[in-house]
């Protein structure tokens, strides 16, 4: 793994944390402390969010594969081993 990590993304690292750590440097405890908890509650809220909506979005995914009245026997255009139908026939180059 030492091999991996080179000069330059450790200087770029410790830049940034040096930043960080200036800008925090200043600001009461308290703020920053809020600032932390505000960020992990916006994460959370989110995941959340998204877990009871895919949740809510589940039984009507099984709902419409059955209740689609089209199979997935037969759907594919490959399933008769012949192509797909082509909406725009091919360019014939040889009559030019």
């Amino acid at each position: 793994m030492h091999n991996q990590i080179s000069l330059r993304t450790i200087f770029i690292a410790v830049t940034v944390f040096a930043a960080l750590i200036a800008c925090f440097q200043n600001l009461p405890q308290g703020v920053i402390f809020a600032s932390l908890f505000s960020m992990l509650l916006t994460v959370i809220l989110t995941f959340t969010s998204f877990a009871a909506m895919f949740l809510i979005m589940l039984p009507f995914a099984h709902l419409n594969k059955y209740l689609d009245e089209k199979s997935d026997e037969g759907t594919s255009p490959f399933a008769h081993d012949r192509l797909p139908t082509q909406i725009v026939p091919p360019i014939d180059r040889g009559e030019e």
